[in-house]
């Protein structure tokens, strides 16, 4: 009788171990884990912006002592950046080089007349040096700083509207600034970056022989005008990464 019971006992088990194999044949086979691609911001890129600006200018009037007034030269700027990026670990360093088509405006009556001065500045550009901290794999936050350039033209007129003075300068100075930049693709990013730029010159201004003092009581000859400007940008643009992942 024990024979008998011990004998069904191993055949139950023999046939739950057979079933217990063949259920887990029947189980689908996981697929291996994905393979985790990290992002490198090593590289060359090339881009477009766009954006909005401001540039605070301030007038003097060197030779007559006399301040002529100062505004504020509002409009967009649009243009391109071409630079190159190296990353070790969480950090990017990087060099860039930027160019913007401006239409910035303003004007103001000089304090003690009926005079207008304007300003229209034209372009931007500026070269930097930039560092970042990855705080994601694919978002960078970064400082920047270096030199900048702008294009200017000036203009004095009557309180009627006849011009009777202008110039042009390019003016030189440095930038600093901050921004955001994101990785949505292989090798696309897009940004958003503030800079602030400052200048200063000593301008000559050319006048019609038959030009009025730009202050009362002051001399007619060529006068010579220090402005000094203060340029801030809010840009949103992008860039193509050549061989990033």
């Amino acid at each position: 009788m024990l024979r008998k019971a011990l004998g069904l006992l191993a055949t139950a088990a023999f046939g739950f171990g057979v079933a217990q194999s063949a259920s887990a044949a029947d189980m689908p086979i996981k697929a291996p884990p994905a393979a985790v691609v990290v992002s490198t911001w090593t590289g060359f890129y090339i881009g477009a912006n766009g954006g909005y600006a401001w540039a605070k200018k301030d007038w003097f009037d060197i030779s007559d002592a006399a301040s002529l007034g100062s505004h504020t030269a509002v409009g967009g700027v649009v243009g391109g950046q071409v630079g190159y990026d190296f990353q070790t670990g969480p950090w990017v360093f990087g060099i860039r080089g930027m160019y913007d088509w401006a239409d910035l405006n303003g004007s103001n009556i000089v304090p003690t007349g009926t005079n207008i001065v304007s300003t229209n500045v034209r372009s931007i550009a500026t070269a930097i040096g930039r560092i970042g901290y990855l705080f994601a794999p694919n978002t960078l936050v970064y400082g920047l700083g270096g030199a900048a350039w702008a294009q200017d033209r000036y203009r004095i007129s009557t309180g009627a509207g006849v011009e009777f003075g202008n110039a042009s300068e390019t003016k030189t100075g440095y930038v600093v600034g901050m921004g955001l930049e994101h990785k949505f693709a292989p090798n696309w990013s897009v940004f958003v970056e503030y800079d602030y730029m400052a200048y200063g010159c000593v301008v000559p201004i050319n006048e019609n022989p038959a030009a009025p003092p730009l202050v009362p009581g002051g001399t007619t000859a060529t006068p010579q005008v220090d402005i000094t400007q203060q340029v801030s940008t809010v840009l949103l643009g992008i860039n193509y990464r050549f061989g990033g992942l």
